[in-house]
């Protein structure tokens, strides 16, 4: 019998927590704060609003700092993109698109 690389799937809370938690990092960065800034406050709230962080993590465990960020990281490069642009827009006022403000120089 041979054997061929099998892809398994992420058990259903892991699943779960990933989006969960990528859900909270974009919400908390189309904000206006930047990434460290958003896996500070999801850590935060295991101190600060445990209840909040369970319903978001799905479970009491404190999830490493480089544990959020690979859940970042995983989120699709044009999302994550879109995200950080759009917020960088709104804290500035400046258009998404369609090029710079008027009265300014691009």
């Amino acid at each position: 019998m041979t054997s061929s690389p099998v892809r398994h799937h992420a058990r259903p809370t892991v699943e779960a927590r990933r989006r969960g938690v990528r859900g909270y990092l974009l919400n908390t960065v189309a904000a206006g704060a930047n990434v460290s800034g958003a896996i500070r406050s999801l850590l935060d709230l295991s101190d600060t609003d445990p209840a909040r962080y369970v319903a978001i993590v799905g479970s009491e465990r404190i999830l490493s700092q480089e544990t959020v960020r690979d859940y970042w990281q995983a989120i699709p490069l044009q999302v994550r993109t879109d995200v950080v642009v759009r917020s960088r827009a709104q804290r500035r006022g400046t258009p998404t698109k369609g090029g710079p403000p008027s009265g300014t120089s691009g």
